[in-house]
């Protein structure tokens, strides 16, 4: 038996259907499922919500490490330079 190819599967709504109550059957049946549903976005939210205060509060030492990045990459672009005149460097 061969599987099906890919222009072969389509789309079966009766299927959808059922893979959804199957989900509202499984949410209803247990309460910690819900409470799960429902905490770790919320958790999420709050730890990417702190990163992004702390980030703001702390914007001058970022935008340092981007000037050190910055001047290491001018840096390179100096050194690499003379290697591509003198063809050491395509």
């Amino acid at each position: 038996m061969s599987a099906p190819s890919i222009s072969a599967v389509t789309l079966a709504p009766h299927r959808i259907a059922a893979m959804v109550l199957r989900y509202v059957y499984l949410l209803r049946s247990s309460w910690t499922r819900l409470v799960e549903l429902i905490y770790w976005p919320a958790v999420q939210l709050l730890v990417w919500g702190f990163l992004q205060f702390y980030i703001a509060q702390n914007s001058g030492f970022f935008a340092r490490e981007r000037r050190f990045h910055r001047r290491r990459a001018d840096v390179g672009r100096a050194v690499s330079r003379p290697a591509r005149l003198l063809g050491v460097i395509p």
